[in-house]
């Protein structure tokens, strides 16, 4: 089942040679760290760019979809997908 969530996230990211790498993120005050990133791929909003990443969790079984957006410089708890 995938819920759509559009909230602003805290992260914690490694930026090396053009690239991003979300390692962790809070959401609703609870810190989730990333395990893979299994997909990643960037829309356009305007002249902003998005960047998505599929990202899985250690602590659940859940893949959730961030996006971080160039002009605002802030991120995004975009959906989630899980069994429940």
């Amino acid at each position: 089942m995938v819920t759509a969530i559009g909230e602003q996230i805290q992260v914690c990211a490694h930026f090396s040679e053009g690239r991003i790498f979300p390692l962790w993120f809070i959401w609703h005050d609870r810190c989730y760290k990333i395990s893979s990133i299994t997909s990643r791929w960037s829309t356009q909003e305007g002249r902003a760019c998005c960047y998505h990443f599929s990202a899985l969790t250690t602590e659940t079984c859940e893949l959730y979809e961030l996006c971080y957006h160039s002009e605002q410089l802030s991120w995004f708890l975009a959906q989630v997908a899980g069994e429940g």
